[in-house]
């Protein structure tokens, strides 16, 4: 008996190996451990069969070393999904394969116990060394270490079938102990909206709910979902951060109790066991993009909150859109899906006008004022050197006295984003990335927030050795150190990735800034996507201009929907607000473009302009990336990729651009260099490049990645 696999590499082939008859019957959709080279991978079974691939010697066919699972990992639809998602976004089947059942890997964390330990059948013999006689709980991935047999998992599997192995069960990963709280009473548009969800019943059916900041999407969310549990069916609810979970936990918990689930990187391994364990009983399940995967038994609806943002598309391994791959499920389980935003993303928002999603919309806040207008403080007025301005001071004094709470928004981590000598003028920049490092002071470092790399902040100018160092702008650490000199009596945090580095950390600071303990919150892009904070009168925009003048067609539209965003977190209590941004360009047509109830008409002229360049989503790119040690060896792969296109492109009426090098040439010591394949019709790729791919290569010193729907064109 043969099987197929597809290994769990960046490799296009699928290969062929010998089935033992120790292993059981085998099985397409398992895992197995097989020989690759001169070491070992994890693959899945394709498919299995008794006719060896032309030209393969059957002498020369290796055997399969262990099994993994007693059963396929997914149903054929879910199976199917993934063979879609494969095919669309041109990635390698076992890099698909080994990312979308990175969860089973949790199962390692399971604790194991061996109640009988002396009186083991005799073909289970060889797990009696893991325990080494005691009685003790072991971790599964302990046991396997310890047992000296090849085919370790299977014989385990195959004891804890027949009860020789008993499975402790875990507690549950949601923490959370909120005081339970009935559905509010609707209002008549969020009714409508209700009443369409549920009427698609059983069926695929796509929803885009348009609400502004605080209109009740969610509220909208939880009624869905309370009628679908009644029904003994789940939900899964996709947020694109994980500083959003513990908002969502609080709401969900609070509705269903302890029947909630949570999913996303920041959970232990044994946290995600006990998650895993427990899939059938979970009602809701809240979590990032990786919870798309989990095999949830009796899902009936998906909710993307948030289904703009990008967080949602993966920049590494395969490069798929966690909004779209859900759109393709929903479709594959017949079941409805809904898509909610204060700002949609243009291809959403095209689906919808064009009748392919069905469009609802919630236009108006509940109980709380009107967005408030944004007030435009122009900084060239000011000093250069300033970093609050007169007017946003007077503003945050006169929120402090009052009692209430402000959020200073700025998307730039780090004290300054650059250490420079005033002697020599020489800037410290990365010796591995195109990028200047940022200056983090506190710890008194030099980091890359590209590769991780940092070292010492050193007394001296490494050009020309005079004292003369200049930090550079501002982030978020200067603009806290700032806010402490000048309002010593009150406390501030900061929020992003350097001070919030795990989830407790996280759910701290948000507690502390809802029960008002903290009187003002400084921080980054994770600070603004959702959350709700009644007391907040204030929003601070320090500098708008950042992000505005990127070489990326969708740099306008990205700035506006976080604009928005963060101009949606003020005025959701009984107050109404203020939003005051600091800009040294007041006439750009973007700011123009930030009045509440404008963004309908913001999308629409977005998207004509889009039209009229034959931009996405009116055509579909794929983005080809050459990056290597040596510039040479990367621009050779690149060209000759660019040859054999060059050739297609009157054939399948695509534009070829480039090679050219990327914007950010140089990343963790690799040199870059892409290649832009663009369809104005939408009908070629990404189909088309599949065997060119499959074909091309680039030999082991050059990796090339494939971007389908590119994000980020840096």
């Amino acid at each position: 008996m043969l099987v197929n696999v597809a290994v769990f590499a960046p490799l296009r082939d699928v290969f062929t190996y010998r089935w033992p008859e120790h292993l059981g019957e085998p099985v397409a959709g398992i895992r197995v451990r097989v020989p690759l080279g001169r070491g070992t991978r994890l693959g899945l079974v394709r498919s299995v069969t008794d006719t060896l691939p032309l030209g393969l010697d059957k002498e020369r066919v290796l055997e399969v070393i262990d099994r993994l699972d007693c059963a396929p990992c997914y149903d054929e639809r879910r199976t199917r999904w993934l063979e879609r998602l494969q095919r669309y976004y041109l990635a390698p089947e076992g890099e698909v394969w080994e990312m979308a059942l990175s969860w089973a890997l949790s199962r390692d964390a399971a604790l194991l116990e061996c109640p009988r330990l002396e009186r083991l059948p005799k073909q289970f013999k060889p797990l009696e060394a893991a325990w080494h006689g005691h009685r003790r709980a072991l971790k599964r991935e302990t046991v396997i270490a310890r047992v000296e047999v090849p085919h370790a998992n299977w014989l385990l599997d195959q004891a804890l079938r027949l009860g020789v192995i008993e499975l402790r069960r875990g507690g549950s990963a949601v923490k959370v102990q909120p005081i339970r709280e009935a559905p509010h009473a609707l209002t008549a548009r969020q009714a409508g909206a209700l009443q369409a969800i549920m009427a698609a019943g059983e069926t695929f059916a796509p929803f885009l709910l348009f609400g502004c900041t605080g209109s009740g999407k969610t509220e909208v969310y939880l009624q869905a979902a309370s009628r679908w549990i009644e029904q003994g069916r789940q939900v899964l609810v996709l947020v694109p951060e994980i500083g959003l979970t513990p908002m969502w936990l609080q709401r969900v918990c609070s509705r269903f109790g302890s029947s909630v689930g949570v999913w996303h990187s920041g959970l232990s391994q044994r946290e995600k066991w006990s998650m895993i364990s427990r899939l059938d009983e979970i009602d809701v399940l809240v979590g990032t993009r990786s919870a798309l995967f989990l095999p949830l038994p009796r899902l009936a609806m998906i909710v993307v909150d948030e289904e703009h943002d990008a967080s949602f598309k993966q920049q590494e391994g395969v490069r798929y859109s966690a909004r779209d791959a859900a759109v393709l499920l929903a479709q594959e389980l017949g079941i409805p899906i809904v898509l909610g935003s204060a700002t949609p993303s243009l291809e959403s928002w095209r689906l919808a006008k064009e009748g392919q999603y069905r469009l609802l919309k919630l236009p108006e806040r509940i109980a709380a004022p009107a967005p408030p207008e944004p007030e435009i403080i122009d900084l060239r007025s000011c000093d250069q050197e300033v970093l609050i301005s007169p007017q946003l001071a007077e503003a945050m004094q006169k929120v402090l006295d009052q009692g209430e709470q402000m959020i200073l928004f700025l998307n730039r981590r780090g004290f300054a984003p650059a250490l420079q000598c005033c002697s020599c003028g020489h800037i410290a920049e990365c010796p591995h990335c195109s990028m200047r490092l940022t200056l983090h002071r506190r710890v008194s470092r030099l980091r890359c927030h590209f590769c991780n790399y940092a070292r010492k902040v050193t007394p001296a100018c490494d050009a020309c050795g005079e004292s003369e160092l200049l930090p550079l702008g501002e982030g978020t650490e200067r603009i806290e150190d700032w806010l402490s000199e000048r309002f010593p009596a009150y406390r501030f945090a900061r929020f992003d990735r350097d001070s919030v580095r795990s989830m407790p950390a996280l759910q701290e600071v948000l507690q502390e800034f809802s029960k008002g303990r903290i009187h003002g919150l400084i921080g980054t892009q994770m600070l603004v996507k959702g959350h709700h904070f009644p007391n907040v009168t204030l929003v601070g925009v320090l500098n708008a201009d950042l992000g505005m003048g990127l070489p990326d067609f969708r740099a306008g539209e990205r700035w506006w929907q976080q604009m928005v965003q963060v101009m949606g977190r003020c005025g959701r209590g009984e107050q109404a607000g203020r939003v005051l941004i600091q800009t040294r360009m007041p006439d750009a047509v973007w700011l123009k473009r930030l009045c509440p109830g404008r963004e309908q008409r913001v999308l629409d002229d977005e998207l004509q302009l889009r039209r009229a360049l034959g931009f996405p989503p009116y055509a579909r790119w794929v983005r080809l990336v050459f990056s290597s040690r040596r510039h040479a060896s990367a621009w050779g792969v690149a060209e000759s990729m660019g040859e054999i296109l060059r050739k297609q492109s009157k054939q399948w009426d695509v534009d070829l651009v480039g090679p050219m090098n990327c914007p950010i040439e140089r990343l963790a010591g690799c040199f870059r260099v892409e290649l832009m394949v663009r369809d104005g019709h939408r009908q070629s790729l990404p189909w088309k490049l599949a065997p060119l791919l499959e074909h091309l290569d680039a030999g082991p010193a050059v990796r090339v990645q494939v971007d389908v729907d590119p994000y980020d064109l840096m």
